[in-house]
């Protein structure tokens, strides 16, 4: 189960209208969002998210998770959800694929970071 998934509306610095904020005061860590999304489980924490991207990884659906640890298992995980039509908006602005342009480096989000169960099926 992937305990701590920042279901954030990907606004990756630079690639949508609204920039996130500019003031690193503002910014939330991993470790604060994953705090402050478990003590509000329904509405999560709306901000403006700093991560080094340590894995990136497409799902079956087309979506592509971007994840603060190396094992998307760890509590301490914030995980951004790149929706597929967001994917292809963020390659042509990268000129290469997000997976291979983002590890690695730090990346601003802003959106709304939930606490959220995932479900894992086995043989099908």
């Amino acid at each position: 189960m992937r305990r701590y998934l920042a279901l954030l509306t990907p606004l990756i610095a630079g690639c949508a209208g609204n920039p996130p904020q500019n003031n690193p005061a503002n910014w939330i860590e991993p470790s604060q969002a994953v705090q402050l999304a478990a003590a509000k489980p329904e509405e999560g924490i709306r901000g403006t998210f700093l991560l080094t991207v340590k894995t990136a990884e497409r799902t079956q659906s087309g979506h592509l998770f971007l994840d603060s640890e190396a094992d998307y298992r760890d509590q301490r995980n914030l995980a951004v959800d790149v929706v597929p039509v967001a994917i292809g908006q963020l390659q042509a602005q990268l000129r290469s694929s997000p997976e291979e342009a983002l590890k690695g480096h730090e990346i601003l989000v802003k959106g709304t970071a939930r606490r959220t169960k995932i479900v894992f099926f086995a043989n099908g």
